[in-house]
């Protein structure tokens, strides 16, 4: 029989009359259809219901998806992301068994970014965090791996919290813990001081994640992203592709074969070959607000620059206006930022923080906290000692933004409350004007008056930092002579403009957003997933179990009621943190 020892997922479930009857077609061709996530495991052929699949094969209604999963939605996608399984239509079973035949070599591929989770999500943010659909200042997508999520997409249904006017008190100590902050301890030292081995296997790693990143294969360009970092951190010569297979995580016999390629000739076949087609659509995914589907879109409409587009689609930049602001700073928003910049951010940010409400606190998060050198944005985390009501932190952020605004520091904005929007006014028309743009009424730029994240442009003064040595040496992209026109980037006598993202989070939930906050996605993936597999939920709001939460507050006590060591934020890259759990068993 043709399905003969072939094990089936029918996403997101197969319980439905016409799927009842796939299963039936499946299991009388020898073939078994998974019901239980203890059979989630070795080789899987993924099913994804047609009516879920556009026709362009990529999935749509992805908050009804969710609701109709049957198993562990994090954890099914999770296997899914880590083996690299193709996705198929559910269609394609009958066909086969037309055929005589399973043969997946001529079906087309369903596209399953819109499935990643939080750390991978292309879509622009929601810009409240209790609005179940994004605004349409929102709805262009945004090329950043980093968290960006709304509460909303995370909260879980149905648990049992104790709320602030609840006669149960809230965690509130004396001392509020300290952040896992990275600091320039002997280990890190001596990470970051390994020679540089191994250079010409992590710049193929590197093109290779980029080849298919700017294509919109995620499932490429991860193993590749996860290669490169286990090579980086390998602390001798690779000497042959069996041997990274064997000693380094996240290298798999294909990538494995490569290696040996590389290793054995110098080179890899088709590794420097970049077409026409792939610089113009990594032109325009490396603007802010634009992800490869539209990228993608626009290619196949023969547009080849932004003006291309505003030509001969100018809506696009209208329902999409926070493009508008990447293109506008297309070239300083590809400049890296030191960590010593970072903190001068931080510091002009807490200054003014502190004139609004002393009591309010903010801390340096992302790849900053984990000891990165240099960070494509700055991630601030904000949050008040007992105070688990987030529109006290939103009305302090639109008062920050204002401050912050009226001292020259903020240039531009991506979010904008009713009241902001009065404020930013000028400067938005006055790029919608720039490219002769019709400018949208005030309900287009969103009427949340309460924002829980805030996504900004921003720029420190000569006085308060010169950036001039990082701009000499820092490699930045360059706008096409024909767009030019709309650019807003910095004089080579100024500083760069810089993204700088406002997150916040309720007193009470402290630690698991610190978890959330710092990442990286690898491992805020990875620890979801072994909550998941001891029966538990991990989100940036705490950990629960059937529905309860059980901890949220204490980030030490979430890593121990996982049995996992409390890895420091500089161990939470790439497949880092398994040398820590590996200590922790050994010992154990």
């Amino acid at each position: 029989m043709i399905f003969d020892g072939v094990k089936f997922l029918i996403l997101p479930n197969a319980s439905t009359a016409a799927l009842q009857f796939i299963t039936k077609l499946i299991e009388d061709n020898g073939g078994h259809v998974i019901e239980r996530m203890s059979e989630v495991h070795g080789k899987i052929l993924v099913l994804v219901n047609d009516s879920y699949v556009t026709e362009d094969y990529k999935l749509r209604d992805e908050k009804y998806f969710r609701k109709e999963f049957q198993l562990d939605y994090d954890a099914v996608w999770q296997f899914i992301f880590d083996h690299d399984l193709p996705c198929l239509n559910v269609s394609s079973v009958s066909d086969w068994i037309a055929k005589g035949e399973l043969n997946v070599a001529h079906i087309a591929l369903i596209d399953t970014s819109a499935l990643e989770n939080d750390e991978t999500q292309e879509n622009f943010p929601s810009s409240s965090a209790n609005s179940e659909q994004p605004s349409p200042a929102c709805t262009a997508e945004m090329k950043d791996t980093k968290t960006s999520h709304s509460e909303s997409e995370t909260d879980i249904e149905g648990f049992v919290e104790m709320s602030p006017s609840s006669n149960s008190p809230m965690p509130a100590p004396s001392v509020i813990p300290d952040p896992p902050v990275i600091k320039a301890n002997e280990k890190y030292v001596r990470l970051t001081e390994i020679p540089r081995m191994n250079s010409q296997l992590i710049d193929a790693m590197q093109r290779l994640y980029k080849k298919y990143d700017i294509k919109g294969d995620h499932f490429r360009s991860r193993g590749y992203k996860l290669a490169k970092a286990s090579i980086e951190k390998c602390p001798f010569q690779i000497k042959s592709g069996e041997q990274a297979q064997l000693e380094l995580a996240n290298i798999g016999p294909s990538i494995a074969k490569k290696i040996q390629t590389i290793l054995a000739s110098g080179t890899l076949p088709g590794l420097d070959d970049s077409s026409e087609l792939d610089q113009r659509l990594e032109y325009f995914t490396n603007c802010h607000g634009i992800g490869t589907h539209t990228a993608k879109r626009w290619l196949a409409l023969q547009y080849t620059s932004f003006t291309d587009v505003l030509r001969g689609s100018p809506q696009e930049f209208v329902s999409g206006w926070p493009s508008l602001l990447g293109w506008s700073y297309f070239e300083d928003w590809s400049r890296k930022i030191s960590r010593t910049e970072c903190e001068k951010h931080l510091s002009v940010v807490k200054q003014c923080l502190s004139e609004i409400d002393p009591d309010c606190q903010v801390e340096l998060q992302g790849s900053y906290n984990r000891g990165s050198q240099t960070c494509g944005d700055i991630d601030l985390l904000f949050f008040k000692e007992n105070c688990d009501n987030l529109v006290v932190i939103a009305e302090i952020f639109e008062r920050l933004v204002s401050l912050l605004h009226s001292r020259g520091y903020i240039q531009c904005i991506l979010q904008l409350t009713p009241d902001l929007f009065d404020e930013f006014k000028s400067k938005l028309k006055g790029i919608f004007d720039k490219c002769e743009l019709p400018f949208p009424a005030k309900n287009h730029f969103g009427n949340d008056r309460h924002i829980h994240k805030y996504y900004l442009g921003v720029k420190l003064t000569k006085h308060q930092y010169r950036s001039e040595e990082l701009l000499r040496a820092g490699q930045y992209l360059h706008l096409k002579p024909c767009d030019n026109f709309m650019s807003s980037s910095s004089k080579k006598s100024e500083n760069p403009c810089r993204r700088l993202d406002f997150f916040c989070c309720k007193w009470s939930e402290l630690g698991a957003a610190r978890i959330q906050w710092t990442g990286s996605g690898e491992f805020n993936r990875w620890i979801r997933l072994r909550a998941a597999k001891m029966g538990y939920k991990l989100t940036q709001h705490g950990l629960f179990k059937g529905g309860q939460k059980l901890e949220s507050f204490d980030e030490g006590v979430i890593f121990d009621t996982l049995d996992v060591p409390r890895i420091p934020p500089e161990e939470r890259e790439q497949g880092l943190w398994m040398t820590k759990l590996n200590e922790k068993n050994t010992v154990a």
